[in-house]
């Protein structure tokens, strides 16, 4: 199957690609080559920001951005006494073995843990949240080894499932223990699960 039907596809796509569609491309690339792209361009970042911004001022936030997370970066090598590059920072935080678990039933505990500790604060923070609760679950080994560090999958509209946090545990020496935090945050609570919950 492979060799007499999905490599010769492959091979017409290939070519179809590099004889056909590149060379009837335009040498620019971004909308504002187009005829009126600026408009379209402009038009789109209003759309998309719901706001008045023009796409330089959109560009500016985030020069704004990178140069303050930068800033709160270096102040945490300078906090930590780490001598060397942010560059040389980054790699440290990436091989350091303290900043990983060996043990996948002790980074499935630090996901727990983090959600639990996260979860009385919505009270404080929002003054609605979804009635249906979420729950933490392990991504099966069969994919996780292909799969992503985390997901959240939506509740059943019935209500007949709750919310799902599915979390990675193969491999945990690639998954470092400072985005656990972040990552419950953006993919279980407030993250998806309000997001979702709530629409």
């Amino acid at each position: 199957v492979i060799a007499a039907k999905v490599r010769p596809a492959y091979e017409k796509l290939y070519a179809f690609f590099n004889e056909t569609y590149l060379p009837a491309c335009g040498a620019d690339i971004g909308a504002s080559s187009l005829p009126n792209g600026r408009a379209y361009y402009e038009s789109r970042v209003r759309a998309f920001t719901t706001t008045d911004m023009t796409p330089e001022d959109v560009h500016q936030i985030g020069l704004t951005e990178v140069a303050r997370i930068r800033a709160e970066m270096t102040a945490v090598m300078n906090d930590v006494e780490f001598k060397g590059s942010l560059t040389a920072f980054f790699e440290f935080l990436r091989n350091d073995p303290q900043f990983y678990f060996t043990d996948p039933k002790d980074l499935l505990q630090a996901y727990q843990a983090t959600a639990k500790q996260i979860d009385p604060t919505l009270v404080q923070l929002f003054t609605k949240l979804p009635r249906m609760p979420y729950g933490i679950q392990v991504i099966p080994e069969a994919v996780a080894p292909d799969t992503t560090t985390a997901y959240y999958t939506r509740p059943a509209a019935d209500g007949s499932r709750p919310g799902y946090y599915w979390v990675n545990l193969y491999d945990p020496s690639a998954r470092p223990k400072f985005e656990i935090e972040v990552l419950t945050v953006h993919e279980a609570v407030p993250g998806h699960h309000l997001q979702i919950g709530m629409a």
